[in-house]
């Protein structure tokens, strides 16, 4: 079973492309600004660089798929980092991951449908479906922009709290969706952070997924 996702329209931002989709169920993670020392930047982008030069050099050009397998091999190592709490992780204040957590339940059931979240020290998960009228890209920015503000705020510093991107992606079947879920929900402990209050999912949401 596939999901109806939908026309698709492919977007651009610094370089990398988006699907945006008027049904999609989409699973978008965002960082702190400084959740990936540039070290582990500069080593991932030359792992990359090299695959990349491998397989032009075995057949030319890049397929579809070689840059689907790449993408998904970049986001696991990103994820592996930032799970391994690199970084000041300010998040981990319960007051400045209490801001985003209601950055995040503040809208729901109006502009958008949250299927689960987890606030983790330096970074975030959120499954989630938009509303008529709403898309991903302004619904991720009004997130970022009112929590990074009020984290600042709270931390009495500037600057940039996030990271200028983030990843996302859409949920093609129910399958997926499950995993997805159970990943999402179980970061925390998978960390080692017991009783992490800052994590939820809403089985009703889920239900009409299924």
């Amino acid at each position: 079973m596939q999901y109806d996702l939908g026309p698709v329209e492919v977007k651009k931002r610094n370089h990398v492309p988006h699907w945006v989709t008027p049904r999609s169920i989409y699973f978008v993670t965002w960082h702190l600004a400084d959740a990936l020392p540039a070290e582990f930047r500069e080593a991932l982008r030359r792992e990359i660089d090299y695959g990349l030069e491998l397989i032009r050099t075995a057949r030319g050009k890049l397929t579809i798929a070689d840059r689907v397998r790449l993408e998904r091999e970049r986001r696991r190592k990103i994820e592996r980092c930032l799970d391994g709490g690199s970084g000041a992780c300010s998040l981990r204040d319960p007051h400045c991951a209490a801001i985003v957590t209601e950055s995040l339940k503040y809208f729901n059931a109006v502009r958008y449908d949250l299927l689960a979240w987890s606030v983790m020290p330096n970074h975030a998960h959120v499954v989630f479906t938009c509303r008529d009228g709403f898309s991903l890209p302004e619904l991720v920015k009004s997130w970022k922009n009112y929590s990074s503000r009020e984290v600042n705020r709270l931390l009495g510093r500037g600057g940039t709290l996030w990271q200028e991107d983030y990843f996302d992606r859409s949920i093609r079947n129910p399958r997926q969706l499950q995993r997805t879920l159970q990943y999402v929900v179980n970061n925390p402990s998978s960390t080692g952070l017991i009783d992490w209050p800052f994590v939820a999912s809403y089985p009703e949401a889920i239900n009409r997924h299924f």
